[in-house]
């Protein structure tokens, strides 16, 4: 136990790290604001693609359809329950800390969507290895639709077509022609060489992505004035990081699927709030701030809770490490 704390500290420490430099290259102008989206750009449109496709391609335990649609559906269902926890905690918190119908609804989709992605990959990769990151693209899949549906409507208070588009992306695309691949055995023919050199080149979209969030909160840090705002910040964290990821151990001890999967609920469980929320209040007139708030508050105190709620989580489910 007390070796895999240490794994999950050190890990932690590194991503840390990595978002830390991040803000520091942008705060001494060395990643510039006009860097951004080409860097983004890369990771979406380049490397996370290669990394996906090379580690689906010739993945036997996806080859069974049920094992490889149960993590999108999975991711999907946890982020609309998470929704569901922060809507109904929001009729409660209005009572004692006023808030705007703005900040209502950028406290609910901050609340209820995790760090899915770059944080939970490296976490992921450490204590799983990286055939585990497989499971985790297949489980965000879900996740990027109730983003850009459930989620949109929340933020806008309506639906339509061209936000569900944004759902289809590089990497779902790239995921999909991976398992068709897989299924119809084509994946058979492609060298292994080939695979394990695009899982090479896509593994450097986890570091830069880290970075690149590091920039972004750095962006913020200004709109984070707690001032005024404890009750709703301690709610919030209190929902992220304890009454949500109680919830999903116990769904992930509960459901008989894969334990592969479990395992990513475990580390999905654990994450703190996602950082592009700030982007989504942006641009759906949300309330920056109270995204701000909750992101920077739940960042820094998974540095504390994570390393409780992965080996609990793990020893529920039956894993040893």
């Amino acid at each position: 136990m007390f070796e895999l704390i240490l794994k999950i500290l050190v890990t932690m420490l590194s991503v840390t790290g990595l978002l830390i430099l991040g803000g520091l290259l942008r705060r001494s102008h060395v990643l510039k604001h006009r860097h951004d989206r080409p860097l983004l750009k890369l990771i979406i449109r380049g490397l996370l693609p290669a990394l996906i496709f090379g580690l689906i391609a010739g993945n036997k335990s996806l080859r069974d359809p049920v094992r490889a649609l149960t993590p999108p559906l999975m991711g999907f269902g946890l982020i609309v329950f998470g929704f569901a926890v922060a809507a109904m905690a929001v009729r409660m918190l209005r009572r004692v800390h006023p808030m705007s119908l703005p900040a209502q609804r950028t406290f609910i989709f901050t609340v209820g969507v995790q760090n899915y992605g770059y944080i939970a990959a490296p976490i992921a990769v450490v204590l799983y290895g990286m055939d585990s990151l497989a499971v985790l693209y297949l489980h965000n899949v879900g996740v990027d639709l109730a983003y850009w549906t459930i989620g949109v409507l929340i933020m806008t208070g309506h639906f339509s077509r061209s936000t569900l588009l944004r759902a289809i992306n590089p990497p779902s695309v790239a995921i999909v022609i991976a398992l068709i691949t897989n299924w119809t055995g084509l994946a058979d023919h492609i060298p292994v060489d080939v695979t394990d050199a695009m899982t090479f080149v896509g593994k450097i979209s986890i570091p830069l992505g880290l970075i690149l969030i590091g920039a972004t909160i750095s962006d913020h840090l200004r709109e984070a004035n707690l001032r005024g705002s404890f009750k709703m910040v301690a709610i919030a964290a209190a929902l992220r990081l304890v009454l949500i990821p109680t919830c999903i151990v116990f769904i992930a001890w509960l459901l008989p699927v894969a334990i592969e999967l479990k395992q990513i609920m475990i580390v999905q469980a654990a994450m703190p709030s996602g950082v592009f929320a700030i982007v989504m209040a942006r641009h759906y007139q949300g309330d920056t701030p109270t995204a701000m708030r909750i992101i920077l508050a739940t960042n820094v105190m998974c540095l504390f809770t994570m390393p409780i709620w992965l080996p609990i989580g793990l020893a529920i489910i039956g894993v040893k490490m």
